[in-house]
């Protein structure tokens, strides 16, 4: 691993021979390079991949399918922690492997693309990591277990779920039967009334099956809760 590295949690690059250990976050990305420079003569082509410590720890390795014949420059990687625990990294550890091919002929067109020559992070590359908006994976992570309670109970609340409070309380208003039910379960405040909803007409939604729906009298209303 080479002397700079990006992560997706950090405000700016981090010179790694200054703070020599790398912590990748939950959930978060890191763009490193390599200490070697690499040169390919026209007969050799290179395939790239992660050393399998990092595959134990849960560390998915973004690389190119291959190194072309005629490539020169530092090789840079995109690396994502997609598990639950951070995952720790030192200056100038071994983190990939390389294998090498003798092509029996030369080709027609070596490489000239953007990364030919290239040896230091780019600008556009380090905004890539940086600049990343939005909920990355480790906050959605988070909210997913903020949110892990409330679906555990099952119930959608009306403030939660506007579009099908407004459903249900339709699909009652039209429904002289369940209306019924309701005033008594009002009146008695006991057992729940038990509801199969086999249709969401008039939306353009379809059930696969049917919704099944228990109704409790609650204050001065009813709370649905739905499986």
């Amino acid at each position: 691993m080479g002397d700079i590295a990006v992560t997706s949690t950090a405000p700016k690059p981090i010179d790694l021979r200054e703070k020599p250990l790398l912590v990748i976050e939950p959930y978060a990305s890191a763009m490193l390079q390599t200490v070697e420079v690499l040169t390919l003569s026209p007969r050799i082509a290179a395939r790239l991949g992660p050393r399998s410590n990092l595959l134990r720890h849960g560390i998915f390795v973004s690389a190119g399918p291959q190194i072309d014949p005629g490539f020169t420059g530092r090789l840079f990687v995109n690396l994502l922690n997609v598990t639950d625990h951070p995952f720790l990294i030192r200056h100038r550890a071994r983190f990939l492997t390389i294998e090498f091919h003798a092509l029996t002929v030369t080709p027609e067109k070596l490489y000239v693309g953007p990364h030919q020559g290239k040896t230091t992070l780019s600008d556009e590359d380090i905004n890539l990591i940086l600049g990343r908006g939005g909920a990355s994976l480790k906050e959605i992570h988070r909210a997913l277990l903020e949110v892990q309670g409330p679906i555990k109970t099952r119930r959608y609340s009306e403030k939660k779920s506007q579009v099908l409070s407004t459903f249900i309380r339709r699909y009652f208003d039209n429904r002289p039967s369940l209306l019924h039910g309701l005033r008594g379960l009002t009146l008695a405040r006991t057992s729940p009334l038990n509801v199969s909803i086999t249709t969401l007409a008039p939306e353009s939604f379809e059930l696969l099956r049917e919704l099944p729906a228990v109704v409790q009298a609650v204050d001065e209303g009813h709370t649905a809760t739905f499986f």
